[in-house]
């Protein structure tokens, strides 16, 4: 009897330590920093494809197409950092992101271009600090794209800044007086 019940705790035990083996391990901080910079270049992506349709002001529209134009660049600088650190990279949205991304493509003209740069700013300003840690946190391939891309983040908040500002980023008049 005392056998039996030794048995069924040194069983528990393997048991325990082999469930313990199979919980994953914490996330590295470099792949959660490329999780969330790879969706939020998703989100960033469409909502500038959407300004392209969707903004009264040429000025905005340009804006995003420069922002479509660094497209190719960026996610394959991303994705090669990605691969050398080992870290697979989502290409889907968080629902918080879903949810954002519908609100503001519901919106139309000159709505639509106070809501994509007041997006595009809280974006950038939140990206500039996440990408300061990240850049100074390690010399790892990630960090090393964060550092890199810190300079285009700061001139997209100001070009930004900038037209939600300018007179010229409001609709052109185009009717005839």
């Amino acid at each position: 009897m005392a056998l039996m019940g030794r048995l069924w705790v040194a069983l528990l035990a393997l048991l325990a330590s082999y469930q313990c083996s199979l919980a994953p391990a914490p996330e590295r901080p470099e792949a959660r920093f490329a999780r969330i910079a790879a969706r939020s270049r998703v989100l960033e992506v469409q909502l500038a494809d959407t300004a392209r349709s969707h903004s009264a002001s040429e000025d905005v529209r340009a804006f995003a197409e420069s922002i479509l134009a660094e497209r190719t660049h960026l996610d394959a600088g991303l994705a090669r950092a990605a691969e050398a650190d080992d870290v697979d990279l989502p290409d889907d949205l968080l629902e918080s992101q879903q949810n954002d991304y519908i609100r503001l493509s519901l919106l139309r003209g000159e709505a639509f271009d106070r809501a994509y740069l007041a997006a595009v700013i809280a974006a950038r300003q939140e990206a500039i600090e996440a990408f300061h840690e990240e850049a100074e946190r390690s010399n790892s391939p990630i960090s090393e794209w964060a550092r890199l891309r810190l300079p285009l983040l700061e001139t997209q908040l100001a070009q930004a800044r900038a037209l939600e500002l300018s007179p010229s980023s409001a609709p052109r008049d185009t009717a005839r007086r």
